[in-house]
């Protein structure tokens, strides 16, 4: 059922251009739309990756209202030919199809953030007049200095939602170079260095580490209070284990100040949990998947399931989510290793020896004193948790 707030999707928009390398720019639009409606603690807004679920389909809006559980959608059109920009969009009840509100926006590729301003704000101010624009930009981004930046930084994103991070850091690192001071670019090529060792785990090293909290502190410092790059950089502070206390109140304020910015309540759920407060967790992993039902990458929301689990060392339901998490994403080498130990303490020892003999097939430089040193840094991991999984690893077949 809908919440008792506002309730909107921002559907994919339509590619009308002659031009379809443009597709990733025109994904671009409704992405930071949702961004910044985000910012505005009024509204419930369904996250990115399940609203772009539709993207192709030609959506019932009466059916994206039910399944979605919203009471709003918000969908458009981008028509670009050279520097040239028309943008329109309307939005529609989703019980009825009424229209609510419509707009075209005219423009050039050098106003682009101009164009995107004034249907964000006119959205946001047909849903909920009594929105103060000032709740609605505080999770704006801050803009690169040129079309070019803009454009890097949407293709590393949309690299980083299917885990590629080989392609993203390029962008991200190009980005930069142009505009040294963009935030949100900073921000996500820290998440980088964090997506590097999970995914592969070939990179959990004390250079890596350096190296993503020495972009997230930059990120940190040019962030201007905007919660989404704030949730991403102390979310890379936590992982890599530095400064964990201000790390874990700069996420837990950038949660407080964007609600409904799913990856952040994510990571903030991996931290509650691994500093002990596993209700905490649990009801920001629900709050999670309501506000995100259709995410594409909702093994992160198992993986921080599993990790829960681990930290209070119950196994069966480590087991549980950790091979929910593998089966959508069979590359993170954790949850592999998660498996190795669950399948262990649950006496599924064929199970474990199976699991293991694929573990070094595909991670054969594998080495657990590379990541011990960095998992020892979290509180609630230490003891019981980190040496039974350590041993029963080892013992296992994988190598110190």
């Amino acid at each position: 059922p809908p919440p008792d707030k506002p309730s909107i999707a921002v559907l994919p928009f339509e590619n009308i251009s002659s031009d379809p390398q443009q597709e990733y720019f025109v994904d671009g639009l409704p992405e930071d739309i949702t961004t910044a409606l985000s910012g505005a603690a009024a509204l419930f807004v369904i996250a990115r990756s399940s609203s772009f679920s539709y993207k192709g389909t030609n959506p019932d809006l009466k059916a994206v209202g039910r399944e979605l559980g919203i009471q709003y959608a918000l969908q458009g059109s981008v028509r670009k030919a050279g520097n040239r920009l028309r943008v329109t969009s309307e939005l529609c009840e989703t019980e009825t199809g009424r229209v609510v509100w419509s707009k075209r926006s005219d423009g050039t590729t050098d106003d682009i953030f101009e164009v995107q301003d004034q249907i964000t704000e006119a959205g946001v101010e047909a849903i909920l007049p009594s929105i103060q624009m000032a709740e609605m930009s505080r999770a704006q981004s801050k803009r690169p200095g040129s079309l070019t930046g803009y454009d890097m930084v949407l293709r590393a994103t949309a690299a980083l939602h299917d885990g590629r991070t080989d392609d993203a850091i390029p962008l991200l690192d190009g980005a930069i170079e142009l505009s040294p001071d963009y935030a949100k670019s900073l921000a996500l090529r820290a998440w980088c260095n964090t997506l590097r060792t999970v995914w592969t785990g070939e990179h959990d090293s004390a250079a890596n580490l350096a190296q993503g909290v020495d972009f997230a502190e930059q990120a940190l410092k040019v962030s201007k209070n905007d919660p989404e790059v704030d949730a991403y950089a102390a979310y890379v502070l936590c992982f890599f284990g530095h400064d964990l206390t201000r790390g874990f109140k700069i996420l837990r304020d950038a949660v407080d100040r964007s609600p409904n910015f799913v990856w952040a309540l994510v990571s903030l759920a991996a931290q509650e949990g691994i500093r002990g407060d596993t209700a905490k967790a649990q009801v920001l992993c629900e709050q999670a998947e309501r506000l995100n039902p259709k995410d594409p990458m909702a093994f992160r929301l198992h993986s921080t399931k599993a990790l829960v689990s681990w930290a209070q060392c119950d196994w069966a339901a480590l087991l549980e989510h950790a091979s929910t998490a593998h089966t959508l994403a069979p590359s993170l080498w954790n949850m592999r290793a998660h498996r190795i130990v669950a399948f262990a303490e649950t006496g599924r020892l064929e199970e474990m020896a199976a699991a293991a003999e694929d573990f070094m097939k595909l991670f054969p430089d594998f080495r657990l004193a590379t990541h011990a040193e960095r998992l020892s840094k979290q509180k609630n991991l230490q003891g019981e948790p980190l040496n039974t999984w350590l041993a029963r690893l080892n013992a296992a077949g994988i190598p110190t």
